[in-house]
């Protein structure tokens, strides 16, 4: 699988697992466990095993972008460029 390919995967995930952390959080928060049929305990595995899964692709995304993390203090660091005179 070419890195596009693997990029779109990881972050499509990311963005899936992120969605049910937050969701998960929210019920628990708020107190909604009941109300949706599931038990607390079953909202609580959940927003656990989805926040692992979160970091996990978390490394996963920062070693893709690994290249690109590295270089941009360095991009920063440059001058820009001197603006010419049209006349």
């Amino acid at each position: 699988m070419d890195r596009l390919k693997w990029t779109i995967l990881v972050n499509s995930l990311l963005f899936l697992a992120f969605v049910l952390v937050a969701l998960s959080g929210l019920v628990l928060w708020l107190n909604l466990a009941s109300v949706s049929g599931l038990t607390r305990g079953a909202w609580s595995g959940m927003h656990i095993n989805s926040g692992l899964v979160f970091t996990v692709l978390v490394g996963a995304h920062l070693w893709i972008y690994r290249a690109w993390i590295i270089n941009m203090p360095r991009m920063l660091k440059r001058s820009p460029p001197k603006p010419q005179d049209n006349e």
